[in-house]
């Protein structure tokens, strides 16, 4: 039950309450997803992983660790789910790095168009090889039946033209341009029978010579009628060329009943039809990866597009056991088709190397932590390995300062968590607090988004 409080006109002044019932419960908000963040034996590096379990957490990221010094990392996911949470996400940190390799696209200059990653880091992956191949996909073209009148009947209805089998080249409902020396108007076909063809409305004109030719596909067009729709979707990338005139386009819907593709941008050419003019190619563009590993042999992902309204997107049709392929950040600004990856010979990743714990600076987990910004719905932030006095993780006391605060300021920019600090470790029968009350003094939370 809602209360609210309104003047009342035609009453007398005053303030008059009414209660109203508001439509359904108020939704809760979870409070108790937490984010972990630290190092661990495996797994994905610097992505935030949703977890329920840590039978989970151990599949992905592999058991705890202890050399060349322990981890606790692990031991406390294990203790959010024994003590009955629920769902927390796992950032994993460290040294390693999955080989890589970007594609560029097909344009010049050519800009970053897919990214290759081994899914593993370490240095084998730097013998992974991709290869990209380009190939035609289906293909058709736009139609250009051309008719000579030979006579115009009395009423304007119709035109007789002097072959029958050129009057059948078009179809009911085509607009077509009727041109004879200055004279020239555009009309629509409603009928054909043999070599009469009836138009509504009526002709303003007589013809008794001249062509009957669909107009020109002018600068801007974005219907364009083709002989077949077949195999043409959504997302399809397409080359347009009448052998003097070409351009890349992408298909934003297909009409198979009309024949008709609709692109996502108008044409920026003007290609003539009617008689002498070059026919115009329609021609699906795709793509082939190929990723040669030695954990999964050769893997062949064939006929591939670049947009995700096509059912052969790139994105969910490859599904390599040896690496994982996805677009750019920031994406390639290259229009269709020359934004798919230029074709290349096979090219091995780069750059892999193995992780090494004792490596892990503040700036690793500086990288953990921002990962975590993508994330919307974490509410709590521990990283249980930046603690003072914490075993013999190598970490000192100014590299915990740095973490703890980074965690905090993480926390004050979102706005929606709160960090989980671990603080120096003081004795039950302690009287000096001297180091406890420095680290708290190292730590500018001035909104409350961070405690012990």
């Amino acid at each position: 039950m809602a209360t609210f409080a309104f003047q009342t006109t035609g009453k007398a002044p005053g303030v008059y309450i009414q209660e109203i019932t508001l439509p359904g419960p108020i939704t809760g908000v979870s409070t108790n997803i937490a984010a972990f963040v630290g190092p661990a034996q495996m797994g994905p590096l610097l992505t935030p992983t949703p977890l329920t379990s840590v039978q989970q957490f151990f599949n992905i990221f592999g058991t705890y660790v202890d050399t060349p010094y322990r981890v606790y990392a692990a031991h406390a996911v294990n203790g959010f789910f024994a003590e009955g949470g629920t769902e927390c996400y796992f950032v994993r940190v460290g040294t390693g790095v999955a080989a890589s390799r970007i594609l560029q696209d097909s344009a010049t200059p050519a800009q970053s168009a897919l990214v290759v990653t081994a899914k593993k880091e370490g240095t084998a992956g730097n013998s992974t090889t991709v290869q990209v191949a380009h190939a035609d996909g289906p293909a058709t073209s736009v139609p250009n039946p051309v008719a000579t009148p030979a006579s115009t009947a009395a009423d304007k209805s119709s035109i007789t033209v002097t072959n029958a089998a050129d009057a059948a080249n078009f179809q009911p409902g085509n607009t077509v341009l009727i041109t004879q020396g200055a004279t020239t108007e555009m009309a629509t076909i409603s009928g054909i029978a043999a070599a009469v063809i009836t138009f509504s409305p009526k002709l303003r004109n007589d013809y008794t010579g001249g062509t009957i030719a669909m107009p020109n596909l002018s600068a801007g067009t974005m219907q364009v009628k083709v002989a077949s729709t077949t195999g043409l979707q959504a997302g399809s990338s397409i080359f347009i060329d009448n052998a003097t005139l070409n351009e890349g386009a992408v298909i934003a819907n297909v009409n198979p009943i009309s024949n008709v593709i609709t692109l996502s941008n108008g044409l920026t050419n003007t290609y003539p039809l009617g008689a002498g003019a070059h026919a115009i190619a329609v021609t699906a563009k795709t793509f082939t990866l190929t990723i040669v590993s030695a954990s999964a042999s050769t893997e062949v992902f064939a006929n591939l597009y670049m947009d995700p309204r096509h059912s052969r997107y790139f994105a969910n049709i490859v599904n390599s056991a040896a690496v994982t392929v996805e677009l750019a950040d920031p994406p390639s600004t290259t229009p269709p088709i020359n934004n798919i990856p230029g074709a290349t010979a096979a090219l091995p990743l780069q750059f892999g190397a193995a992780d090494n714990l004792a490596a892990i600076t503040t700036n690793h987990y500086h990288q953990g932590i921002d990962a975590l910004q993508k994330i919307t719905n974490v509410n709590l932030l521990s990283i249980p390995d930046a603690a003072p006095n914490g075993g013999n993780f190598p970490f000192h006391a100014a590299d915990t300062q740095d973490i703890q605060s980074y965690m905090v300021a993480h926390c004050e920019k979102m706005k929606d968590r709160f960090a989980i600090l671990d603080c120096t470790e003081v004795s039950a029968t302690a009287t000096d607090f001297t180091a406890l009350v420095t680290q708290r003094q190292g730590l500018s939370s001035s909104n409350g988004y961070g405690a012990f």
